[in-house]
């Protein structure tokens, strides 16, 4: 968006540099820059000449219409190339992604029964939860992840989002959900959580940060290209991040030195 808005501005600026040209010329064409008696006229002749001063005049703005006009075009160009990173980016994470689940379903068929003593205990937690409301399923992963207790964060935000994708909470659990991959140091599943957090709830609070957190993910992983189109999308997008947001993703633009 703010690419377009930048290049909407130089061809604003194009078409005034074309219309002062065209007046130039037809003033030149018109009068000939002609006075009678005068001889520094250039091209001579009534209806035929320009002034040195006009002919200076023209040669500027045709120079500066050749400048904006590369402009635009290496705007347009960065604009595609950009674009084109940002989708390949999502279709690996989404990848990645999918690739994660299914590692976490293939786990949980191979594991071992558990005893009578510790299903009869999983059935009264699994009732538990079914009565706990959504509000409190998230207080329970929240206050895990504040005792950075991650593994059971984790699952209580998978718990979570599992029946209540749509609940207003629900940003705010992918959010958590990829912090807590993140906390331990589990880059590559952090980066496709937050890839989908960001997908999934784009107008949300926590969208700024799990763009921040998807570039970090992705600069842990030594994906230094990956992580600049991100965050480069970050301060396009979100202009009006909060302060520490912003700080953090100038600092690590510049650590990365992203171009």
């Amino acid at each position: 968006m703010a690419q377009s808005a930048e290049t909407r501005v130089l061809l604003d600026r194009i078409t005034q540099m074309e219309r002062q040209v065209q007046d130039l010329s037809r003033k030149a064409y018109n009068t000939g820059g002609y006075v009678p008696g005068d001889t520094t006229t250039v091209g001579g002749g009534a209806g035929g000449g320009m002034t040195p001063d006009m002919l200076t005049r023209l040669q500027a703005l045709e120079t500066q219409l050749r400048d904006l006009t590369g402009q635009v075009e290496r705007a347009n160009f960065q604009a595609a190339q950009a674009n084109g990173n940002l989708e390949k980016l999502k279709s690996d994470l989404e990848l990645r992604l999918t690739q994660l689940e299914q590692g976490h379903s293939a786990a949980a068929q191979t594991m071992d029964n558990p005893s009578d003593q510790s299903a009869t205990n999983n059935d009264t937690a699994a009732a538990d939860d079914t009565a706990a409301s959504p509000e409190e399923l998230y207080n329970n992963a929240y206050a895990a992840m504040q005792k950075k207790e991650y593994t059971t964060a984790e699952k209580g935000f998978r718990d979570f989002l599992a029946n209540n994708a749509e609940h207003k909470l629900a940003p705010n659990a992918q959010y958590w959900l990829g912090e807590s991959y993140f906390a331990r140091a589990n880059y590559k599943a952090a980066s496709a959580v937050f890839a989908e957090s960001y997908q999934k709830y784009p107008k949300a609070n926590k969208a700024p940060d799990s763009l921040l957190k998807l570039g970090l993910s992705l600069s842990e992983q030594k994906r230094t290209k990956d992580a600049c189109t991100v965050l480069r999308q970050l301060t396009k997008e979100y202009p009006s991040a909060s302060g520490t947001i912003a700080t953090r993703t100038e600092n690590e633009l510049k650590k990365l030195k992203c171009q």
